[in-house]
Order: C-alpha cells, then structure tokens, then sequence
C-alpha cells in the first residue's frame, strides 16, 4: 500500500493520534488532477447556466437565484458520490483497519475524512466556482457586485455542501451497504423540489436557502449576495446545527464500530 509512506511517527496521544499524518494523506489525495478536473467541470456547468440565463435578462437578481438554484443543488450529488465510498469502501477493502492498527485514534480517523474532504470540495465547488461567477457578472453585466455579501452567499453555498458531506459521513458510520448512503441524501438534496411546498419543509430544509419563500422575490441565497435583508434565518441554523450533530453522531458511532 502506497500509505505506508504517508504514516510517520509523531509524538501525539489521545484523540488527535495519527491526525495530522492521515490528513497530510486526505490533502495529497484533493491534489491530484481528479481535482482539478471535478472543479473544471463544475465551473464549466455553473457558469455555462449562468452564461444562458445572463444572456436573456439584464437582471442579476434573477440570475443570482438561478445560480442558488444550480449551485445549491446539483453539486451535492458530487459530494454524495464523493463521500459514500470515503467510510464504506475502507471497510470493505480492510483499508479501514489496517490504518487502525497502526497509532492512530478512531476520531483522528473520522475528523481526517471530514477535515480533508471539506476543504476539497468547498474549493472546489463553491469557492472556485464563486469567483469565476463574480467574475462572469461583471464582464457580462458591468455589474461589480459588493465583494462582502456576494462571498458571504459563496459561504452558504459551501455550508450546504458541509451539511450533505456530514450527513453522507454519518451514514457511511451507521451503513454497510451503499444504498442508504447514497439515497437518503439524494432524496434530501437533489429531491428537494419534490416537497418543498410541504408545511415545515420549506421553513427547516437547508435547501430552502436557496428558494425563494412565501412573496419574497429572491432566496435567501440571493438576498445575502446583493446585501439585501434576509428573510427566516432558521435554515442557516438548521444547516450548522445539523453538520454539528452529524459528525457527532458519525464520531459516536464510529467509535464502537467492529473492524
């Protein structure tokens, strides 16, 4: 195994044992040209939708709720396709408890595949996309949007992938077969817009960030991104809240997991 490089003695004990080896291992594997390729293409996808939506409106309003729509959504099933083989696979292949019997804790292991994969895709699928997206705005519209508010909704977009990153994590934990993984957070992301008008859906769901609600013309998404004020903030609480307990829970239970 090609790990065997990546593992180097450290003077640390407790929870954080082996942490910084494994996420050394995590980061190199973000570096590859998989990266590069998976953050090309969605730059090609999110800007060549905001290309067409830009190129019949001269409002940015609506193209800024397009863009929460498309960016908001879609990318989660590349963090669902991402994650569902980071805990699973291991497991499968005995990856997972060879690297445990080595010095290094549970946690360090779980926090590694969070720490490393939440940096990877927030880069790669919100931030990076971002600014080719403030970018596009301004060539396309001259419209130079206020840098503050519009990557403070690039922020969201970044949170709403951490929470579909957390909950996949999680099941990956509490599964050990692909098909819970994989379709509960598809059905929660991605088949969102089949029951957001359900009462308490569209109030709780961190999706409904990026849908407008009630007569609000524009999201909540969008709302953050021109500096305007902002509707219910309990879907940003919701989204944090949630992330929180899904790691909690995937560190809980992964703790008592048999290898």
């Amino acid at each position: 195994m090609v790990l065997n490089s990546e593992f180097n003695l450290r003077n640390v004990q407790g929870w954080r044992t082996g942490l910084s080896n494994l996420l050394s291992a995590e980061f190199g594997r973000w570096g590859t040209k998989d990266w590069y390729i998976m953050m090309a293409i969605w730059v090609a996808i999110i800007n060549g939708s905001l290309l067409g939506v830009l190129s019949g409106t001269d409002d940015v309003a609506s193209a800024l709720m397009i863009l929460g729509l498309l960016a908001g959504m879609f990318p989660v099933i590349n963090v669902v396709i991402v994650l569902q083989d980071v805990i699973i696979g291991e497991k499968e292949t005995g990856t997972a408890a060879w690297i445990l019997s080595k010095p290094v804790s549970r946690p360090a292991y779980i926090l590694s595949k969070l720490i490393g994969n939440v940096v990877g895709i927030a880069v790669s699928l919100a931030i990076v996309p971002g600014i080719v997206v403030y970018g596009t705005i301004y060539a396309l519209r001259g419209v130079l949007l206020p840098p503050g508010p519009f990557f403070a909704a690039i922020a969201l977009l970044a949170l709403n992938l951490i929470f579909f990153l957390t909950l996949t994590l999680m099941l990956g934990t509490l599964f050990d077969s692909r098909g819970g993984v994989i379709g509960i957070p598809m059905l929660l992301g991605p088949g969102y817009s089949l029951f957001y008008s359900l009462p308490l859906i569209s109030e709780f769901h961190p999706m409904s960030m990026f849908f407008p609600s009630g007569n609000a013309d524009v999201s909540f998404f969008g709302a953050v991104a021109l500096g305007e004020p902002v509707g219910s903030l309990i879907p940003f609480f919701i989204t944090i809240l949630g992330s929180i307990l899904f790691t909690a829970i995937a560190l809980w239970r992964f703790n008592r997991e048999e290898l």
